[in-house]
């Protein structure tokens, strides 16, 4: 949950919101001598709008406000590494966010733990058919996934593995 956590607080800032608190451990990139790179490293972010991004950032650049994120547009999948910018020290660097742990569900998707079960739903008239669709848990879960609040009543809930897996059998 502490993935999330971060990974949602560096989209926010990243889109121009504002955090006082990110706990992402970051790669501060060479310019810095000793970045503090502790999971826990707290980072001050404005907390007054600084206006849109700028459009082609460099690395090693003046800017600001200090603890400012940019670039976090391109961060679209949870399950993926991601680089922002970062105005740290007066200077933009990159900051490199970790993926939130995930798990497969099926050859192509792979569904956030906790946050996400994999439905796969089979079955229909020959040759029948197979899916996989990454759902979210259902507020009554607490923001936690598991086969006691997931629906599952047409079919078959598994949660051995690293994540919840409801399989629905369609006639």
């Amino acid at each position: 949950m502490r993935w999330l956590v971060a990974l949602v607080s560096v989209f926010m800032v990243a889109c121009g919101g504002s955090s006082t608190e990110l706990d992402a451990g970051v790669d501060a990139g060479a310019e810095d001598a000793a970045p503090d790179t502790s999971i826990d490293a707290p980072v001050d972010a404005p907390d007054v709008d600084a206006g849109p991004c700028p459009v082609d950032i460099r690395e090693g650049e003046a800017c600001a406000p200090e603890g400012r994120f940019c670039g976090g547009e391109s961060c679209t999948d949870a399950c993926s590494f991601c680089n922002v910018w970062e105005c740290r020290g007066g200077r933009w660097g990159r900051v490199e966010v970790f993926p939130a742990p995930c798990f497969d569900c099926g050859d192509e998707r792979r569904c956030q733990q906790d946050v996400e079960y994999c439905q796969i739903l089979s079955g229909g008239a020959p040759p029948g058919f197979t899916s996989y669709e990454c759902r979210r848990a259902p507020d009554g879960c607490g923001g936690v996934a598991s086969c006691a609040c997931v629906d599952s009543s047409a079919g078959d809930c598994d949660e051995s593995g690293d994540g919840v897996i409801v399989r629905v059998f369609a006639p």
